[in-house]
């Protein structure tokens, strides 16, 4: 990810003032941003320094040689609804991270007992799922409340961890490849949810990376789907409107390989798939009974 700071670009002095202009003060402020924004503010720029920074911005819009290596020799989790694999391309896949976010109350934690109960499903026959669990959310009464709503048996639930803070979730993740040697039927590993521990600690860029890392490493290595949830936090944009984004900055998106955003928009929530900063599909949604539902 490129943290160079926009006044050292190569470019016009008209082109750094009107960066300057919009606060743009890194490089990393263009990536993988808005494109409507973005093309907002290069169109007063001559025109070298817009083709320039529209190459920039793009960075991350293109599949890395990783995400490629991704696509070999991956399985499929199997989700119930039709409409939702129609969504994400077929679905949640082996050997990835997702990342779902959305604001408080959009049915994040929700989703993620409803894909835990989904292991019960014949087509999942002898999965497991560990759900790591920051905020709390997790309840046996709401997940036999989905499993029922889905005709699904309840007997095999998550094996469930709960955790405090930063450290014990950073510990639990160091050591979770010896839990996944002695339980090779575990198939989905769920953080719900990774950002919280980290909000109100401060913690370098490095560590977080590493963290993301590992669990990278481990879904390569175990053939896991790893879902993360992570809040929304607002930001102002240059026209005073307001701009919903993930806590987990840009800077980390390399290590997410797909994201989930459950919008709240007025009356109607809408649940948008994406791949890097391209949109694959999205719909409406609702959570009932039975969980999250794509209508």
């Amino acid at each position: 990810m490129n943290l160079e700071p926009a006044e050292f670009l190569s470019i016009s002095d008209g082109g750094k003032q009107a960066l300057k202009d919009a606060r743009v003060a890194l490089v990393e402020n263009l990536v993988g941003s808005d494109q409507n924004q973005v093309q907002t503010i290069l169109q007063p720029m001559q025109r070298g320094d817009e083709i320039y920074l529209k190459q920039l911005a793009s960075e991350t819009l293109t599949e890395s040689c990783f995400d490629l290596f991704l696509q070999k020799d991956r399985e499929q989790f199997w989700i119930g609804s039709e409409k939702l694999r129609t969504i994400m391309d077929g679905g949640f896949r082996t050997k990835s991270i997702t990342e779902i976010c959305g604001l408080p109350g959009s049915g994040k934690t929700q989703f993620c007992m409803q894909l835990c109960a989904f292991c019960q499903l014949p087509e999942n026959v002898g999965k497991l799922s560990l759900y790591i669990d920051t905020n709390f959310g997790f309840t046996q009464n709401r997940y036999r409340e989905i499993c029922s709503s889905n005709g699904i048996t309840s007997d095999i639930g998550p094996m469930v961890m709960r955790i405090l803070s930063a450290s014990q979730l950073i510990a639990a993740i160091k050591s979770m490849r010896d839990l996944l040697c002695n339980n090779e039927n575990i198939k989905l590993v769920i953080i719900d949810s990774f950002s919280r521990p980290f909000l109100f600690k401060q913690t370098s860029s490095m560590l977080l990376s590493a963290v993301l890392m590992e669990l990278q490493e481990l879904a390569l290595e175990f053939n896991l789907v790893v879902v993360i949830t992570s809040q929304m936090t607002s930001k102002q944009t240059m026209d005073q409107s307001t701009k919903h984004q993930s806590t987990l900055r840009s800077s980390y998106s390399y290590y997410v390989n797909e994201r989930l955003t459950l919008w709240q928009r007025e009356q109607r929530q809408e649940i948008i798939f994406s791949k890097k900063s391209n949109i694959i599909g999205s719909a409406n949604y609702q959570i009932k009974l039975d969980g999250l539902i794509v209508t």
